[in-house]
């Protein structure tokens, strides 16, 4: 069976399968993470594996403990739950259902994908499950790197994250945005860092790189530019909500969220910006993240 590895956050993740391996081949946003590795491989997601489907809805319909259920964007319905020692996450298209289940935190096993949409989502939430137990999650946001430093922004969708990315291009043109969705933070030398990743929303930007992470600023919409740190309980809050909702609902992985978490806080500030969408709100965050670290 053809395989094809990748360096995603700094993890190694080995792929194999056929039509979904061919989609992942020609997807930009994976190429740049692509890496010619021939060692073995810790974590591997198996394919178009045969057989799963059957065997999947045998173990859904006797032993299935859902965890959450929501719907994505383009209105297919999903699951995340445990089966056995297993987990299995469940995506619903009136063509067929899809699954992966996920094994001891190392393997998973996928039926065939009908999309390159539904199988970005899927990887993305193997990747998830993958990294909860090494400190690493990819984290919503918009994230930007100056002066050798990531900031990472946070908010709902729609709260103006993107926009304050841009703003900060506009003033501050050494600015480089690193990714506009799924940032992953990932530990280098002790230190958290931002990673560029596959998953960037609508904005296409796909980027092998990452820079120490310094500051996060969660973006509430407001008539005045105001800005200031958030106290220690919000702050967790406020990462804890830009974790994966999924993990975040089972207690094993929120407790290993909060551990993150609490080494993410004695490394970077957490702020919380109430601003207008205007290049002013761009240069008071500046100078307070700059000349406070």
């Amino acid at each position: 069976m053809e395989s094809l590895s990748y360096n995603i956050g700094g993890l190694h993740i080995r792929f194999s399968g056929s039509r979904s391996l061919s989609w992942l081949q020609q997807s930009d946003a994976f190429s740049p993470f692509y890496i010619k590795e021939t060692t073995p491989c810790n974590h591997h997601i198996y394919l178009d594996e045969l057989g799963l489907t059957a065997q999947a809805a045998i173990d859904t319909a006797s032993s299935f403990i859902p965890i959450h259920t929501f719907t994505l964007q383009d209105g297919t319905p999903c699951r995340w739950g445990k089966t056995g020692n297993s987990y299995l996450f469940e995506m619903d298209t009136p063509e067929q259902a899809m699954r992966i289940r996920m094994e001891d935190g190392h393997n998973a096993y996928a039926t065939e994908f009908h999309s390159p949409f539904h199988l970005t989502f899927g990887i993305w939430m193997v990747f998830n499950y993958f990294t909860a137990t090494m400190q690493q999650v990819c984290i919503h946001s918009s994230c930007i790197s100056l002066h050798g430093k990531s900031i990472l922004f946070l908010g709902e969708s729609g709260s103006g994250k993107s926009t304050q990315s841009r703003l900060w291009q506009q003033c501050f043109p050494e600015t480089e945005l690193l990714n506009d969705d799924g940032p992953v933070l990932s530990a280098v030398d002790g230190r958290y860092h931002a990673f560029g990743s596959p998953w960037s929303g609508k904005i296409a930007c796909y980027k092998q790189m990452h820079a120490p992470v310094t500051a996060f600023v969660k973006v509430v919409q407001a008539q005045e530019n105001r800005i200031s740190p958030l106290p220690v309980a919000a702050a967790v809050a406020t990462l804890l909500a830009a974790f994966p909702p999924a993990l975040c609902r089972e207690q094993k992985y929120s407790e290993l969220y909060l551990d993150l978490i609490s080494g993410l806080l004695r490394q970077a500030t957490v702020y919380r910006l109430e601003c207008r969408p205007d290049e002013a709100a761009a240069l008071l965050c500046h100078r307070t993240i700059f000349e406070t670290t």
